[in-house]
This record gives structure tokens, C-alpha cells and sequence, in this order.
């Protein structure tokens, strides 16, 4: 793991990039997130934190957060989606840059 690997998540609560995805893993959670209605389509994972919650790619390049553990069985799928996605950076390449140590995060 690459030394910068923690994200602001909130007002500097920092979460810890557990695993950047490959390719061929980040289609198979797209495919299965959505089959299971858990995920957005225009959301794409890239990477998971250390409770297996999703970062993702939006369709205009921002980046978001996603949580996996906030399903409220009385919303419907869109609804519940659109809960637990979190916008974190405007764009790709703003997160990358904003990425920082877990030293540098107060986590370490």
C-alpha cells in the first residue's frame, strides 16, 4: 500500500483506502452492486476502505463515498442509493491530490 492512502471523508474524518481495485474487480462489484440494486449505474468503484464501503467514479468525474450498512427497508432502491453516496472531491484528479499519509491523518 502506498503510503498516501487516506481520504477526507467529512470535515477531516479521514477513512483508510484499504485496496485500489483492478479492473476486472472493479466491473464485477458495478455488476454486482447494481444487480442488487445497492449501487447506482452511474457510479463505478475504484477502490474499498477498511469496512468494504465503495469510492466511486461519477459520471462527471467527481469521486464519491458510498456505504454499504445504511439500507432503510421503507425508502425504494434510488432513494436508498442516493443516502449512502457522500461527494467527496469534485474530480479524480482534486481526490488524488488531496490524498494524504495516515500519519498526516492523525490515524497512525
Amino acid at each position: 500500500m502506498p503510503s498516501v492512502c487516506c481520504f477526507d471523508y467529512c470535515n477531516f474524518e479521514y477513512k483508510i483506502i484499504h485496496e485500489f481495485l483492478s479492473l476486472p474487480e472493479a466491473i464485477q462489484a458495478y455488476k454486482t452492486g447494481v444487480d442488487k440494486k445497492a449501487l447506482a449505474q452511474d457510479l463505478f468503484p475504484f477502490a474499498i476502505d477498511e469496512g468494504g464501503n465503495y469510492l466511486c467514479l461519477g459520471r462527471d468525474d467527481e469521486v464519491f463515498y458510498c456505504v454499504h450498512d445504511i439500507w432503510d427497508e421503507q425508502l425504494d432502491a434510488a432513494e436508498n442509493q442516493a443516502r449512502a453516496r457522500t461527494l467527496i472531491a469534485p474530480s479524480f484528479s482534486s481526490f488524488i491530490d488531496d490524498l494524504v499519509t495516515s500519519d498526516e491523518a492523525g490515524l497512525e
